[in-house]
């Protein structure tokens, strides 16, 4: 059995089905960052690099909420 360049990719469709992403929502991840290949004018995601991707960036999210919230409790914006 031979090995494709492009073996273990998926498509765009198949990241959003298995993630639940709505598409408006999948092109701005996209946009942000979200780790793909190009293959002509496709692109082509490894679920696996997708989903590493998805949890760093959900870490990186809830501590920028965090550290808001804290600035605004600190500021008296938000009472304790």
């Amino acid at each position: 059995m031979s090995e494709t360049k492009n073996e273990g990719y998926v498509s765009s469709t198949v990241i959003k089905n298995y993630f639940s992403i709505p598409k408006s929502s999948f092109e701005l991840l996209v946009k942000q960052g979200m780790p793909h290949i190009r293959i002509g004018a496709v692109r082509r995601f490894r679920l696996l690099e997708v989903e590493s991707w998805l949890i760093a960036r959900g870490d990186e999210m809830k501590k920028l909420k965090d550290d808001r919230h804290a600035a605004k409790t600190l500021q008296g914006i938000i009472p304790d």
